[in-house]
């Protein structure tokens, strides 16, 4: 470990294994991960990451709600999906496994898409 790269994760940001002082114990103060995706998240990527990816997510709901056409309601019930996974992960690890990432964004485009395409059919 070296000062210019030190590790980025839950243990290393919150002192896991020092007192309220700094100084090193055996005595665990504080909890080994964090209690949620998105605090897990935040703490292992960084500002940046955490940015790029939800950027990204938030562009494509954006989307989604600018071709919505005549499917308000379909976009009202992709909008609550989303607001709901991501309260679940605030609460839970739901995101902890790759297959989860790959299959909300995976149908978060797919949706998208398919309003985008159907926005253009109907102009």
């Amino acid at each position: 470990m070296t000062p210019f790269f030190p590790p980025r994760n839950y243990e290393s940001i919150f002192m896991i294994g020092r007192d309220v002082w700094g100084n090193k114990t055996n005595k665990r103060w504080f909890y080994r991960y964090a209690h949620n995706d998105i605090v897990q998240f935040m703490a292992e990527y960084g500002i940046i990451g955490t940015a790029l990816v939800f950027g990204g997510i938030v562009a494509l709901l954006l989307q989604a709600v600018c071709n919505r056409g005549d499917h308000l309601l379909a976009v009202l019930m992709l909008l609550a999906g989303a607001s709901l996974a991501f309260a679940h992960a605030f609460l839970d690890f739901i995101f902890s496994s790759p297959a989860y990432w790959i299959g909300f964004i995976g149908l978060l485009v797919i949706a998208t898409k398919l309003l985008e395409l159907d926005a253009a059919r109907q102009s």
